[in-house]
């Protein structure tokens, strides 16, 4: 089952903002983090990066639910762009994949 949503043509404030209402937060309670500690959501970079350059080599996402397909990139990926999925309750495991991820802001 698919449970991600196209995100390519979007801009980086549109994706957060889809993102934080997930979580029922506006778009200033949230972020992009590089590591999975305290993510919500991530964001696959399938068969381009952030950059909108063609991704070569191959890496996969795995989801730790009954319900969400692994997701492969690079020149074998069925999905074509960048995507964006719920990290689901136990987490991702990222392999060679190029991936950031949404979490809520940390507070001072």
């Amino acid at each position: 089952m698919l449970s991600g949503i196209d995100v390519t043509r979007f801009e980086r404030p549109a994706i957060l903002s889809i993102a934080a209402s997930w979580v029922g937060l506006a778009i200033d309670d949230v972020e992009f983090h590089e590591t999975i500690e305290g993510a919500f959501a991530i964001l696959i970079y399938v068969t381009i990066d952030r950059e909108k350059q063609d991704i070569s080599e191959n890496g996969i996402v795995m989801f730790a639910d009954d319900e969400t397909e692994p997701v492969v990139t690079g020149q074998h990926a069925e999905l074509h762009g960048i995507w964006i999925f719920a990290v689901p309750e136990g987490g991702v495991f990222v392999d060679d994949a190029h991936t950031e991820f949404i979490r809520v802001k940390k507070r001072e």
